[in-house]
């Protein structure tokens, strides 16, 4: 063989004789990873098969402990993580009725993946598990070579039947009935020549004579271990089960995996979808630069296959927005292919997504544990099974399809700063943040109303309406009238909200275009108008990075920062002249102190995410993202710890100052009651006209 980069290019098959065609195909037939097993042995099955889809988290944990409580002779499990004690326990009794009970378990180790409780837990059902009589095994090199981890999700019962999954034995991944959980993908086949196949795979893996299999010895066993009490489970059903005629394949990692993935997006006529907790760009390790995974999903795209993809929004870093943005921004916007990716949205039910999951043409499934990064195809021993059958590709896609149009309040896929759920229903992009003009959608102004897109999310707008609530006055006009009645004592202050949506928005009973006419009486909107055509609307004409359609100060000196209208601080200020009632142009100080709050949340958001992204990056590859929940909380504690950043609070408390600042005579106490906005900001108001009861007021409303 030839050995680059840890790859071994094996001429042949590895196993059986080849003739010598004296040719670069004699290297191509099979590819394997340098120390990894290479079984001799078909991964392919077919014939007639009992096969229940498992879609998580509705299904699982009762057809599981069902499916454990039915063997009548033998289960063997290897798992990367087993920490249900309901699934432990109904392996400890099929122990205890004479069953032959064999269980693989990732060893686990002192590091920042595997946390105390974790290995705990680990070694602790590892001693319950040997005491009722199972044989239990340790995996796991510990090193940069292949096997550093089990992360399979596998079982096989009385030699014929099959349980493999996306999912380890956690609550979180095999919840109760009606308890909200991840979304995995789960399957059970009763078909012997598929059960032979897995057995094999598994009995190499329980072969203590490879350096990666140890015995479980008793001196692992936690000092201070009990048992937790095993609860009940009520309510729910079993998954329903078909009986079809169904071919397919086990892949295996580092063995078969990539070759068989790729295999199966190649095999695309038509679609291809995925659900994937994570999906790498660039592979780090074992192949080269480029992942395989992603060539294949691009060549599909390019011979006019759909590509859609949903990637876990829980743990969002650079990989994965890296995923969302070359389908979305390159492959689709750039090169006009059908491809599409979001962020998947949670619920009261959903989680997040640890799925591993592919579907092509709606006839081929893949159901997995393996993760389509290039340490986890590479180094792990990860294992997944292809099913080709209509009928059951059809149940995933109806799950994927659920998840595809799921929305919350929180996700954006493409980071315009406009939630999916806002964007969907008003007709504008979730995926895509740049337009065909090369402006972003938030910043662009759809109904040409003078309002941005952000701006519209934000106070309530339609982004395709000019007038939104249909009473022949235009939203910017709304939005600065409304801004205005906060200054004058004699008038119902309004919110931009109710302005917007509301035809008589000060409830005197005559609608606000009746009295004062469409245009307010002449309320001034300088600020948020973008009707600057004079100059090329997707140029920059000042340099500051703001295109001229959305610049209101385009005349920014070179190298000043500038807000997201393009305005320095002093130009900002410029714009804020002292009230005058009805033509006060208080919208401007709307939208600063909205940015400024703004700022502040996402500076302190970026702060934790950067560093839970740098201490992920590391250890996210090795295995599965699920153990970063544990790094997410102490990527906050020790935020709390080093940033001097502070949320705003809505009930106007502080506790973080008891000075006077003494330099303008703005007291703490002025400074808690705008949480958020520091003595600069404040006294810009002040100098403007604006007494602090007023602003504390204004501040109150506009924040409730």
């Amino acid at each position: 063989p030839l050995s680059i980069n840890m790859i071994v290019y094996i001429r042949g098959d590895g196993c059986n004789f080849l003739p010598d065609t004296d040719s670069a195909s004699d290297w191509n037939h099979r590819w394997s990873i340098l120390g990894a097993s290479n079984l001799c042995t078909s991964t392919e099955f077919s014939g007639q098969s009992s096969i229940t889809p498992l879609i998580g988290p509705q299904d699982g944990l009762l057809d599981l402990l069902n499916w454990m409580e039915g063997a009548t002779s033998s289960i063997q499990v290897h798992l990367y993580q087993m920490q249900e004690p309901r699934l432990v326990q109904a392996l400890m009794n099929a122990a205890s009725r004479g069953l032959d009970v064999k269980v693989v378990l990732d060893q686990g180790c002192t590091c920042s993946i595997w946390s105390y409780d974790d290995m705990q837990k680990q070694t602790g059902f590892a001693s319950e598990l040997d005491n009722a009589g199972a044989e239990v095994f340790w995996f796991g090199t510990g090193n940069d070579q292949p096997y550093n981890y089990i992360h399979s999700k596998v079982a096989v019962r009385d030699g014929n039947s099959v349980w493999m999954s996306s999912g380890n034995w956690k609550s979180s991944s095999q919840p109760a009935p009606g308890v909200r959980g991840n979304v995995e993908w789960s399957v059970i086949i009763e078909n012997q020549q598929l059960a032979n196949i897995v057995l094999q795979q598994m009995e190499l893996d329980t072969n203590t004579q490879f350096e990666h299999v140890t015995a479980y010895s008793s001196s692992d066993a936690p000092s201070d271990w009990t048992m937790p009490g095993v609860e009940s489970v009520s309510g729910g059903g079993l998954a329903t089960s078909y009986s079809v005629d169904a071919t397919g394949e086990v892949l295996t990692c580092p063995d078969n995996c990539i070759t068989g993935i790729t295999n199966l997006i190649d095999s695309a006529n038509s679609e291809v979808v995925l659900s994937q907790q994570t999906l790498d760009v660039d592979w780090y390790w074992g192949w080269g630069q480029q992942s395989p995974v992603i060539s294949s999903m691009y060549e599909a795209a390019k011979r006019g296959v759909s590509v859609r993809v949903i990637i876990n929004g829980a743990y969002l870093d650079d990989d994965d927005q890296d995923i969302v943005d070359l389908l979305n921004e390159v492959w689709n916007g750039t090169e006009g292919l059908d491809t599409s990716a979001i962020i998947m949205s949670e619920d009261d039910d959903v989680s997040k997504l640890h799925n591993k999951g592919i579907i092509v043409d709606e006839k081929s499934v893949l159901v997995s544990s393996i993760n389509l990064g290039s340490s986890a195809m590479n180094r792990n021993r990860e294992m997944g099974v292809v099913i080709h059958s209509e009928t059951i590709a059809q149940i995933y896609k109806d799950a994927w399809n659920v998840d595809w149009n799921r929305l919350d309040n929180v996700t954006d896929t493409d980071q315009d700063g406009l939630i999916d759920k806002w964007e969907l229903p008003n007709g504008l992009n979730r995926t895509k943040r740049v337009l065909d003009s090369g402006i972003t959608e938030d910043l662009y102004d759809a109904d040409g109303d003078g309002l941005s897109n952000l701006i519209e999310y934000n106070q309530g707008g339609h982004p395709l309406l000019a007038d939104t609530d249909g009473d022949c006055i235009r939203d910017d006009v709304e939005i600065a009238w409304a801004q205005s009645t906060a200054l004058d004592p004699n008038v119902e202050t309004v919110t931009p909200y109710d302005a917007l949506n509301m035809a008589d928005a000060d409830g005197d009973g005559v609608n606000e275009s009746t009295v004062l006419g469409c245009d307010l009486g002449g309320i001034d909107t300088t600020g948020n108008s973008t009707d600057n055509q004079t100059l090329d609307p997707v140029g920059d004409e000042d340099g500051d990075g703001i295109l001229n359609d959305v610049d209101i100060c385009p005349d920014t000196p070179e190298g000043t920062p500038t807000d997201t209208e393009g305005c320095s601080n002093k130009q900002r200020m410029s714009l804020a002249d002292a009230s005058k009632g009805e033509n006060d142009d208080s919208g401007t100080k709307t939208m600063l102190w909205v940015m400024l709050i703004a700022a502040i949340l996402a500076a302190g958001a970026f702060v934790i995410l950067k560093q839970l992204e740098s201490k992920a990056e590391s250890e996210k590859d090795l295995v599965s993202i699920e153990e970063q929940e544990r790094m997410l909380a102490e990527s906050s504690g020790e935020t709390e710890e080093v940033q001097s950043w502070d949320m705003p609070v809505l009930d106007g408390s502080d506790s973080s100052s008891e000075e006077v600042v003494e330099s303008s005579g703005i007291s703490s106490e002025d400074l808690a009651r705008c949480p958020g906005w520091d003595e600069a900001t404040i006294q810009s108001f002040i100098d403007q006209g604006w007494s602090m009861d007023q602003l504390a007021e204004y501040y109150a409303e506009q924040l409730e």
